[in-house]
């Protein structure tokens, strides 16, 4: 039996589109199985690449939220493509419209976000150039439950008690100081911005509670520190997969939605590897 593959990423409205669609299609139909992977945007963007890898011409080209294939046919193409595929091939007309697909979209993620059983965290980031760009964070509090605390109390504020150091216990209006080529961003000192200082929640600093999550992939959310159980503030974003950290940093979570913020850091200008103009954590908090 032919299979038809929709992939894509939960927030794109393109995709659900399709996904849509081609449910309707695999509920009439008898003659094709359907298969849909949906994933977060940041996974999504490396599992398109891979997506593409053995496929020829078009294929290539696409670097929307959507792929989709036909073990008979081929690759049919992003959403836009196999909307057209259908009405060729089973005249049917798509089921819902975008606006209708971006409603799915949201609800779909407050669907995962609940069945996770995770936090998940934002910063709006504002950049040199005056942009503001959101990164949307999921941190794995089953694993790692008080380093996400840690984090999460940060983001939002809520401890009104001064750090250990007499900082503010809060990421807004802190920068990032930070930036490795082909490595991490790094930000999250509240107490001068320079990468100097820092500290938890808990005090000047607290241990480190796990090393299951690994550093194997783009956009891994973990602790930095000066040395094992010196977890403060501090927090880096990787840019890529980054092993050797995997026995020395604890790894606490993901983004999950903000490939443009993440891609905007790893390209910003420096010296001695601090962003220049400064790149700022304007807002923070929970979703």
């Amino acid at each position: 039996m032919p299979i038809l593959t929709i992939a894509g990423a939960m927030l794109d409205t393109g995709f659900q589109q399709a996904r849509e669609l081609a449910e309707a299609l695999a509920k009439e139909s008898k003659d094709m199985k359907l298969v849909i992977e949906e994933i977060q945007e940041i996974p999504w963007k490396a599992r398109l690449e891979k997506l593409k890898k053995g496929k020829g011409g078009k294929a290539h080209e696409n670097n929307s939220g959507c792929f989709v294939t036909h073990s008979v046919e081929g690759y049919i193409g992003e959403a836009t493509d196999f909307l057209v595929w259908v009405k060729t091939r089973y005249d049917k007309e798509p089921t819902i419209d975008s606006k209708t697909a971006a409603t799915v979209a949201n609800e779909r993620f407050s669907a995962y976000r609940k069945a996770s059983g995770n936090e998940f965290c934002f910063f709006d980031i504002k950049f040199g150039d005056g942009k503001t760009a959101k990164m949307v964070f999921e941190v794995n509090t089953r694993i790692c439950p008080k380093t996400s605390k840690n984090f999460v109390q940060l983001c939002t504020g809520e401890v009104k008690e001064k750090g250990a150091d007499g900082s503010k216990l809060h990421y807004k209006g802190t920068p990032f100081h930070r930036i490795v080529p082909g490595g991490w961003a790094q930000g999250g000192d509240i107490k001068s911005g320079a990468g100097t200082g820092g500290c938890s929640v808990y005090g000047k600093t607290f241990g480190d509670e796990s090393f299951t999550i690994k550093h194997d992939r783009r956009g891994i959310l973990g602790m930095a520190n000066k040395g094992p159980h010196t977890n403060g503030s501090q927090f880096y974003i990787t840019f890529k997969p980054l092993p050797f950290l995997d026995q020395s940093k604890v790894a606490f979570g993901w983004i999950i939605d903000g490939s443009e913020a993440l891609a905007k850091l790893e390209e910003c200008s420096t010296k001695n590897q601090r962003p220049t103009p400064d790149i700022v954590i304007v807002d923070c908090g929970t979703l």
